[in-house]
């Protein structure tokens, strides 16, 4: 998290990556272990787990179809009907589909 400046870091907002508040919690992480001269593991953005907050509710972790795709892997998607899900019978809520 060390920029082209020595001993000048950058984490969350500041930075080109994903706007989550637990993704810019562990860059700081990184970035005061690096200052403490620990060994690092960098981050691997590829697996920030994601959400969105709707109704229902959505999560992800990964690379998106289009980003997959762009990167040369084959893709298979599915659909799972959302009335199967114990949560969505409970809240009246039936009719949605989930994709994966």
């Amino acid at each position: 998290m060390e920029t082209n400046v020595p001993g000048i870091y950058a984490i969350g907002d500041v930075v080109p990556t994903q706007a989550l508040a637990h993704l810019a919690s562990h860059e700081g992480i990184v970035a005061v272990s690096h200052i403490a001269g620990r060994d690092i593991e960098p981050i691997n953005y590829d697996l920030v787990p994601n959400c969105t907050y709707c109704v229902p509710e959505v999560a992800s972790v990964g690379l998106s179809e289009e980003a997959a795709r762009e990167r040369g892997y084959d893709v298979i998607t599915s659909k799972f009907p959302y009335a199967a899900a114990g949560k969505a019978t409970i809240l009246a809520r039936t009719r949605a589909l989930l994709s994966w």
